[in-house]
């Protein structure tokens, strides 16, 4: 399944002597540790300018998302926000199957 992750920004003061930089989205699992995609490959943070991140072939088990702001040297700037989430079971595609046929002479 394809996860999107959406975050709003508001502004804060910086500390003394750090740029921002740039932000960090990841989904990790509800301990905070890196996961694979549903092909086995590790699904990585995307870090950049935007404000959303799509990570694809997540599979199926709860997460958490988390977002937060960088300095330019690549450091966390206060606080990562987090929100937890589940991949939910696909469900099963189904189709009208036919029953019966009536057939009527006239």
């Amino acid at each position: 399944m394809n996860v999107i992750l959406n975050i709003t920004t508001s502004p804060l003061a910086l500390p003394t002597g750090i740029t921002a930089g740039q932000l960090s989205l990841a989904i990790t699992d509800v301990a905070g540790k890196p996961v694979n995609d549903a092909s086995g490959n590790p699904i990585a943070a995307h870090v950049g300018t935007e404000t959303q991140a799509t990570f694809a072939n997540v599979p199926t088990g709860d997460y958490l998302a988390t977002a937060v702001r960088l300095d330019t040297s690549g450091n966390a700037i206060g606080t990562a926000i987090t929100q937890p989430f589940t991949v939910p079971h696909p469900t099963v595609a189904t189709y009208d199957a036919p029953q019966s046929i009536t057939v009527t002479l006239a």
